[in-house]
């Protein structure tokens, strides 16, 4: 048998086949390196910040060897595919199949760069169905918008790489029709040796046909650019109102009175540095008390029960917001505006070059003598984090660190997935830290099992709900995370730490599970993923007489914590002190990196307009639908500047004056934002006249 095999893979066909898969695996290959330079060059200006950054990607060993396994894979089954086309004429089809897949291999490392440009995000076959599936028109759309700010340089080569796919396919293609045109083809013969094919092949129109399959990929990503400056224009008309949501009117007739409608300033709102803790509560938390942030991960408010954690429940030190909404459900924006209180632009590497650490919560503490400490059990790279983390002077705890020891309450290596690994690390992580560490530092402690795809390492102990079900896995996984940090409450407790510090239990985002047609998270701005449980835990707090504050938003923390200390702010922020008494919900909403969704809440109402269906509703602040307005001509002035509030310049939009509604002035200025937030305004107001 074994000799056999030997003979037939000693054929010329076999060697051809190989030759052939390999002519096309090798694009693939150059696409996933034109992958990672893509991504190292990205806002590199030196030989050594790109090596590193090459480096760092090649030593996430799941980052490295998922894609190398694609390839082997790939090949393999070409290979093999290629093979049977030889030994059956019948099925010519699976070289066209092949040429197919190259070229769709190397298009979906494009897309990763184009879409996923501002990230670090690698991609599992679950999560790319996901996303071709579930995310509506993202991958068109994203791409088209995205790829007007990477260089040109990407796109062409990428496209090089598609030709070179199909050249290879076309090339073999036609060696092997003239070989079998020719009744060279050889067969396997039951003697294993090799006889004279007993049908000659003839020639095929098949590199006429593959050409014609594999011609949107290369147009598609040679023309993006220019498909790209189209949708721009098309943007553009749209925030004039010619083309809003797609859905043209010829003739608008009012039935809404323009005061349905609330009025508001189109600058953004900029709250002072004002305390109000003190004049409620009598007192202030002691100078020099720890922060530490314990953030869940996807974590949405109906499904964090409190009450099952041992200390961030309903107890004396403990005090909670009854209604806290997140502007954009994604983890890099709540990140950003829970350091800074400024709500955050979309340009993440635009937000991070802006940002001014010295006016932020890390920033202004370590003038104070302040550490601050960043555990996380994932890669900072994630679109690009870890620069926003090293500018504002934090302390990297990370996946590629934690994967290098063991759990010592097991001996064994932590268990991981490939979004991040056991959250338990964290609890070690935080022992180090407060053994080494006796204050007065921040601890940021970031939770990955609870995001998508839902990783919980103790099945058989978090089993409340049913963990075949994707929700299910999920809450039992936010179980789990609750259940770390009492752990880590615990381990401050052990040493006394915890009279001294401060901790914020909160979540950065919700998940969306088919309600409304949405899933997981960033593309729904309804409170399955905007609205977030937060708490706070202090000793003093329970000479404090109130045990739940109304209302907050993720840009508030900022300046509530420092309310609570007793500090003031360098300037002034998009968020204020959630004690304020006068407190009133202001917030837009946005979706991540998309624009068919925008929101508002103000005051007691929420406003959320859908531009694929062209559609404005109103609901109260626990989502009951409160109306459905006619898309008239007050409707779509109001809806035009809630889409000028735009608190970081949104790629592929207008972030010019023209068209503003509410008598916007022509004038441009630039918001004193903390960063990132290329925010233009005419200074004007849309009023209800």
């Amino acid at each position: 048998m074994i000799s056999r095999s030997i003979v037939f893979f000693r054929r010329p066909a076999s060697r051809e086949a190989a030759l052939h898969a390999l002519a096309l695996t090798l694009p693939v290959l150059l696409a996933y390196i034109c992958d990672v330079v893509a991504f190292a060059l990205q806002g590199e200006t030196n030989l050594a910040g790109f090596l590193a950054h090459v480096g760092r990607r090649a030593r996430e060993t799941a980052y490295f060897l998922t894609p190398l396994v694609w390839l082997i894979s790939f090949w393999s089954a070409l290979s093999f595919a290629l093979l049977l086309r030889r030994a059956v004429p019948a099925l010519r089809f699976l070289a066209v199949a092949a040429a197919l897949a190259s070229g769709l291999f190397v298009f979906w490392f494009f897309i990763r760069v184009a879409v996923y440009y501002y990230m670090r995000l690698d991609i599992d076959p679950a999560l790319a169905l996901y996303t071709f599936l579930e995310l509506r028109h993202l991958i068109l759309s994203e791409t088209l918008i995205t790829i007007r700010e990477i260089p040109i340089y990407i796109p062409l080569a990428f496209a090089t790489l598609l030709g070179l796919s199909i050249a290879a396919g076309v090339f073999f293609s036609r060696r092997s029709a003239r070989a079998a045109g020719a009744g060279a083809e050889p067969a396997y013969g039951a003697s294993g040796g090799e006889t004279s094919a007993p049908h000659a092949q003839h020639p095929h129109s098949f590199p006429a046909r593959e050409l014609l399959l594999a011609l949107p990929l290369i147009v598609l990503v040679a023309l993006g650019p220019l498909a790209s400056r189209l949708f721009a224009g098309l943007s553009s008309a749209a925030a004039n109102n010619s083309i809003l949501g797609g859905a043209a009117r010829i003739q608008m007739i009012s039935v809404n009175n323009p005061e349905d409608f609330p009025g508001f300033e189109l600058r953004p709102p900029m709250h002072p540095p004002r305390l109000h803790f003190a004049n409620r509560a009598g007192f202030t938390l002691p100078p020099d008390t720890n922060v530490v942030f314990l953030v869940l991960e996807s974590a949405r408010a109906e499904f964090v029960e409190l009450e099952r954690t041992r200390f961030f429940g309903r107890h004396p030190e403990t005090l909670s917001v009854e209604r806290f909404f997140v502007p954009v459900p994604h983890s890099s924006n709540s990140h950003y505006s829970m350091f800074t209180g400024m709500h955050s632009g979309r340009d993440f590497q635009q937000k991070y070059k802006t940002m001014r650490p010295e006016v932020s919560l890390p920033g202004v503490l370590a003038a104070r003598g302040y550490r601050n400490y960043y555990l996380y059990a994932d890669n900072t790279g994630f679109e690009n984090e870890i620069a926003m983390l090293t500018k504002l002077g934090m302390q990297i705890t990370e996946k590629k660190d934690l994967m290098h020891n063991t759990n010592p309450e097991t001996g064994q290596n932590y268990k991981s997935f490939h979004f991040g690994m056991d959250d338990i690390s964290l609890l070690h992580a935080a022992q180090r830290v407060i053994d080494a560490d006796q204050g007065p530092f921040t601890m940021s402690v970031v939770f990955t099992n609870s995001h998508y795809p839902y990783f919980n390492p103790a099945p058989d102990r978090f089993n409340r709900f049913d963990n075949a079900r994707m929700v299910g896995k999920h809450r039992n996984a936010v179980d789990y995370a609750m259940y770390i940090s009492d752990r880590i409450f615990e381990e401050f407790q052990k040493r006394g730490l915890d009279k001294k510090t401060l901790f914020v239990l909160l979540s950065d985002h919700g998940e969306s599970f088919g309600e409304r047609g949405f899933f997981r998270h960033s593309f729904s701005i309804y409170n399955e993923e905007v609205r977030v449980p937060v708490v706070f835990r202090h000793p003093e707090l329970a000479r404090f007489s109130e045990r739940t504050l109304p209302s907050g938003t993720m840009l508030d923390v900022y300046p509530t914590i420092f309310d609570m200390l007793g500090l003031t702010w360098p300037e002034p922020l998009h968020g204020q002190s959630m004690f304020n008494p006068e407190y009133k919900f202001f917030l837009p909403l946005w979706v991540w990196r998309l624009d068919d969704y925008r929101g508002l809440i103000f005051e007691d109402k929420k406003w959320i307009y859908n531009s694929v269906e062209d559609r404005l509703e109103s609901l109260d602040l626990d989502d009951q639908p409160d109306r459905v307005w006619e898309m008239d001509e007050p409707a779509r002035r109001f809806v035009n500047a809630m889409r000028d509030l735009d608190y970081g310049k949104a790629t592929g939009s207008s972030a010019g004056v023209a068209g503003r509604r509410g008598g916007a002035t022509s004038s441009e200025e630039a918001s004193p934002a903390i960063g990132g937030g290329n925010f233009y305004t005419g200074g004007g107001r849309f009023t209800v006249e």
